[in-house]
């Protein structure tokens, strides 16, 4: 009996559009299936529906923050173990503290170059379905 196949979905929280359908754009080019929402929010409700395999979080958003909504995720015994990266602007060694602290298994600051995050999915999404 074989093992199912891993969850390879991304679920892409972010509250900027053009930023949203970039990383969305990147992802899908390169294998992956997606789906989004535009804060903290919707994120909960959508791993509510289908729990993806990654989320890939913005920190600054509306309502519910980045953090706030992986401290929920983290949280959630069905939800505590889906890998969460983190993209952010900040640079500031206490904002990557505090989002390792909410469960954060990547830090990605913003810019950022498409290789680098594509490294940061793939590493996760692999640790993940090992």
């Amino acid at each position: 009996m074989s093992s199912p196949a891993p969850n390879r979905t991304v679920l892409v929280v972010e509250d900027d559009p053009v930023m949203q359908g970039s990383l969305v754009a990147l992802l899908e080019a390169n294998g992956l299936s997606c789906v989004t929402a535009s804060n903290g929010e919707e994120a909960l409700l959508s791993c509510a529906l289908a729990p993806p395999g990654l989320i890939l979080l913005d920190i600054r958003m509306p309502g519910m923050d980045g953090i706030e909504t992986c401290q929920h995720l983290k949280a959630h015994p069905v939800w505590a173990e889906i890998p969460v990266i983190v993209l952010t602007g900040s640079g500031e060694p206490e904002t990557e503290l505090r989002v390792r602290e909410a469960g954060s298994i990547f830090y990605v600051t913003k810019p950022f170059s498409p290789e680098r995050l594509l490294t940061a999915v793939r590493l996760a999404l692999d640790a993940h379905a090992a």
